[in-house]
């Protein structure tokens, strides 16, 4: 299986993405194919789905951070959090 360079260079990854959270759109602009997302989120993997189309780049429990950012993501561009 050919891997793209964010297999192995960490700061491509780390670099899009926010406290470790990322959606899938900007893992596909990273070069990661739909077939290693659905593996990698799926049971037992690396990567953890937080909400639909968004992902957090572990597979423990987030941070109130990366929860945080993961709403902020799932919300989009206008989106903000309130106390």
């Amino acid at each position: 299986m050919r891997r793209g360079q964010w297999a192995t260079r960490r700061d491509i990854l780390d670099g899009a993405s926010l406290h470790g959270v990322i959606t899938r759109t900007a893992l596909r602009q990273c070069g990661v194919a739909d077939g290693s997302i659905t593996l990698r989120t799926g049971d037992g993997g690396k990567w953890r789905r937080l909400l639909p189309g968004i992902v957090l780049l572990h597979n423990g429990s987030p941070s109130l951070k990366q929860q945080q950012a993961a709403a902020l993501l799932y919300g989009g561009e206008s989106s903000m959090l309130t106390g």
